[in-house]
């Protein structure tokens, strides 16, 4: 996708925020979709669409899915600094995360 060719140019633990700012200008440019296809295993960060403060531990803190909720389509997210697990719900329009390493296929 363009979104994983875009995020292939940066290093995620140099800089969390200038990627931050890319995935914003391509998604207001109409390039990049809210990412909604997250798995349990998947690595995660906070995304452009974050508003936990630093309970993640800080921009480019990762954090992985522990559990996906059909019922209520929610992810639980373990953050590696913390310890600290956390509920999302992610929709085409919004998502509070970005994938930065897809859980491999069993």
């Amino acid at each position: 996708t363009p979104f994983d060719l875009a995020v292939g140019m940066f290093e995620w633990r140099q800089a969390p925020s200038a990627i931050v700012e890319m995935v914003k200008t391509l998604r207001e440019s109409g390039v990049v979709a809210h990412a909604v296809q997250l798995k349990e295993g998947d690595t995660v960060v906070r995304g452009p669409e974050w508003d936990r403060q630093d309970r993640d531990g800080g921009a480019g803190k990762r954090g992985h899915v522990t559990q996906f909720d059909p019922r209520n389509s929610t992810y639980k997210v373990k953050w590696e600094s913390s310890g600290e697990e956390d509920r999302f719900s992610c929709t085409e329009q919004q998502c509070k995360l970005l994938v930065v390493e897809a859980a491999s296929a069993a």
